[in-house]
């Protein structure tokens, strides 16, 4: 244990802006020195927020690695997307379904929800077009964040982040 504080300890580690620096900080080695840098790309979007109007109620951000896990994962994503297409109907709110980049309409097709799934020329205009996001676990939560588009992230799958809560404009839900 000495030997290995003295090899990595103390650590870097480069954050992107001061809200991460609170939600990363409990979690990192007391001897770790955080470092607010920038992140090229998160500062990009985080000037791009579209002035306009939304285009849609919800967008759903897709990730095809839910179906690919287990049976049960699987089952629990297909119950997260019908329920939200269901709000969505009941509720009369427009809904628009991102795919993830190695995703294709084949499994919402099948389904019968094809006519949800828009394209996007990039994870921007898709958040931009949208008043809310909602997502089972993706990295655009973090793209969200810069751009201000408000998300619901589902907590079923547990991949622990909402140990970095709470964020702004993040909600974290089971």
């Amino acid at each position: 244990d000495t030997l290995a504080a003295t090899i990595f300890f103390p650590a870097n580690l480069l954050i992107w802006g001061e809200a991460w620096v609170e939600n990363f900080e409990r979690l990192t080695h007391l001897e770790t020195r955080i470092h607010v840098t920038g992140s090229p790309w998160h500062d990009y979007l985080s000037r791009s927020t579209a002035p306009t109007a939304t285009e849609h109620d919800i967008l759903f951000i897709g990730g095809s690695q839910a179906t690919n896990h287990s049976a049960r994962w699987a089952r629990l994503y297909e119950q997260l997307v019908g329920d939200i297409v269901q709000a969505c109907e009941n509720n009369e709110w427009s809904l628009a379904i991102k795919l993830h980049p190695i995703e294709d309409s084949k499994w919402y097709r099948e389904r019968g929800w094809e006519r949800y799934v828009v394209e996007f020329d990039s994870i921007r205009d898709a958040l931009n077009s949208a008043n809310t996001a909602v997502t089972h676990f993706s990295s655009a939560f973090v793209e969200s964040i810069a751009l201000e588009t408000p998300i619901i992230l589902i907590n079923e799958w547990s991949y622990g982040l909402d140990e970095i809560r709470p964020i702004k404009g993040t909600y974290f839900v089971n």
